[in-house]
């Protein structure tokens, strides 16, 4: 993430990150699922998070899941940012679209 973040900071490796922050989105759907499947086998031991007992997989597989969350993230808001497409880009055309037709009336 750093070496994609510093190049997207100079400009460069736009189709890289987006093509970073698909697999991540579909590596998420995978981290998320590999939990609820953990939750529910360990179903009394979530709470027994500490490292080396019984539920320490549930914490370290929640906090792989919340880093990928924050990278994608990241990712997102620097490549919409950039581009003005995404879901940032989208709600802007949108709410200037919207803004258009209202004075044009």
């Amino acid at each position: 993430m750093t070496r994609v973040t510093a190049a997207l900071a100079r400009g460069e490796g736009m189709a890289a990150a987006r093509a970073l922050r698909e697999i991540l989105v579909v590596l998420l759907r995978f981290r998320g699922k590999h939990l609820t499947l953990a939750r529910r086998a360990y179903p009394g031991l979530a709470a027994a998070q500490r490292h080396g007992e019984p539920g320490s997989v549930i914490g370290l597989l929640a906090e792989l899941t919340d880093l990928t969350r924050e990278n994608k993230n990241l990712l997102a808001r620097m490549t919409d940012t950039a581009t003005g497409t995404g879901p940032v880009g989208d709600r802007r055309a949108a709410l200037a679209r919207r803004s258009h037709s209202r004075g044009a009336n």
